[in-house]
Parts: structure tokens; sequence; C-alpha cells
């Protein structure tokens, strides 16, 4: 199969999927505490959400894919987030129009991180399980149905995403709200018939996030990942998904597990925080 090109539409799409799916984590935060001082705004094209200090999920996503951004909104950026006591971030696609990078750039900001893109065409999947090979032996996938079974994933998700093994307050929130969601699709890794690991997939027209990977630390290198990812390109095969899309880190194990399958760099995003002083 031929590898995609990655060019400015389908990082555009790839963009905005990702923007709709944290408003998707907006709703879900908000439906399980109504309290929240949660607050979403539309900014140069993207989608802006604070939820609490410190949340994962305060930031930007798909800005500067609709053409030149101002000044103005940038100040409205800035603006939403230390209204609220934290700097503004922002992940920022490369085919992002060149005006975004020269205001940031110019306002001092920060940059704090890399993430890879990665994508996989799922065509032929749907009808032949075994077309998808895993190296993960002794290691298998269940799909958490019932409310008992989203939330152990949502447990495990919060103990296994953080180091040492006590999740944050936030990082708890981030895992309880993919449990909630009815369009996620929740799967939980286990090797031994203990549960090692859980992940998630999200279809949103013709792709398909493989997202929250998350290991316990006793079980990584076992190929836990590669079995939950393994599954979830078949069921989104099936469904009728085109395209998978995953983020990791650069260089990582995560990454390296994704490529084994397939999947392949379509571009690098860059995060980046306002300047402390602003």
């Amino acid at each position: 199969m031929e590898p995609l090109h990655a060019d400015r539409a389908l990082a555009e799409t790839i963009e905005r999927s990702a923007a709709r799916d944290l408003e998707r984590y907006a709703e879900a935060c908000h439906a399980l505490d109504p309290g929240l001082a949660l607050a979403t705004e539309r900014i140069a094209g993207g989608f802006a959400l604070y939820v609490a200090p410190g949340s994962p999920l305060n930031v930007l996503l798909g800005a500067g894919l609709h053409g030149r951004v101002s000044p103005a909104e940038i100040d409205l950026l800035e603006r939403f987030y230390m209204d609220r006591g934290t700097s503004a971030a922002v992940s920022l696609s490369p085919f992002a129009d060149e005006s975004l990078i020269t205001l940031l750039g110019g306002r001092g900001w920060i940059l704090t991180d890399f993430e890879n893109v990665l994508v996989r065409q799922l065509a032929g999947l749907e009808g032949s399980p075994e077309a998808v090979e895993s190296t993960a032996e002794g290691a298998a996938v269940r799909v958490a149905g019932d409310p008992d079974e989203r939330a152990r994933w949502a447990s495990i998700s919060a103990t296994a995403s953080v180091i040492p093994d006590e999740a944050s307050p936030e990082v708890a929130r981030l895992s309880a709200a993919s449990a909630s969601r009815d369009d996620m699709t929740l799967l939980i890794g286990t090797v031994g018939g203990k549960d090692a690991g859980v992940a998630a997939l999200w279809p949103d027209g013709g792709l398909c996030w493989m997202t929250e990977d998350a290991t316990l630390p006793e079980y990584r290198r076992q190929g836990v990942q590669t079995a939950l990812l393994a599954e979830r390109m078949k069921i989104a095969a099936r469904a009728g998904c085109q395209l998978a899309v995953a983020d990791a880190r650069p260089g990582s194990e995560s990454q390296r597990n994704m490529e084994r399958l397939g999947f392949t760099v379509a571009y690098t995003r860059v995060e980046m925080i306002a300047c402390p002083r602003r």
C-alpha cells in the first residue's frame, strides 16, 4: 500500500478532527462535574479549552488553518487563559499559516515539546483479521462495555498514565471523561489473565483516532500496546473508517510500536506556551 502524502488537506482534516475531539472532552468534563469553571473559545479557527488548573486539556487546537491570524486573535488567546490564572498553550501544526508562527515568536512564546502525528490506511483490514499481525504473544484484548468495565478502564488509565503510580486529580479527571464518552470504544489489554493496560478509539467520519494508550509499569515491553493497537485497527476497519490516526512522542516506544504495524509519521506538531510574564 502506498504511504499517504502528508499535504495541507490531510493535515487540516486531522487537526480539525482533533479540535472536535477536544470539544467532546469539554462536554464530557462538564457532564461529570457541572460545577467546573470550564470555558471554551473559538480562536483563530481553532478550539481553545480550559478545564481546571494543571489540566492537560488546557490548550488551543486547530488554529491557523483558515488563513492569516491577527494580533487581536492572539490577544484573545492570551487573555482567555490569563484570566483563568494559567499560561496560554497551543498545539501548533506545521501547516498553520505563517502569520500565527510569526505572532507567537514575536511575543516570546516558548517551545515546550514536540508530538508526531502518525497515520495508516485501513483499506483491506475489515474482512481479514490476519492482515494485522500482532507480535504480542500472551497479550489479549477485550472491549470494556458495561459500566463496571468502563470504570475499571478509567482506574487503570489514571494509574498507568503517570509515574509514580498515583494519578493526579487532572489525569484522573481526563481518564474519567474518556470512560464516560459514549462515542469512544474502550479496550483493556491483559497479560496472563491480569489487566495490564488500556487504549481507546474514537471514529470521526472516515478517520479513527487511536488514543488513550497506557500500560501499567510492570507489564511494559510485553506487547500490550501492540495488541491493543492491532485490535483497534481491525475494529476501525470493520466500522468503515479509511484512516487510522495516532500521536506519539518522537522516537518513543509508542511510535516504534505504531511503525511496526504500518503507521508512518505524517507531520510533527510543536507545543508552545505563552511567556510567563504575559
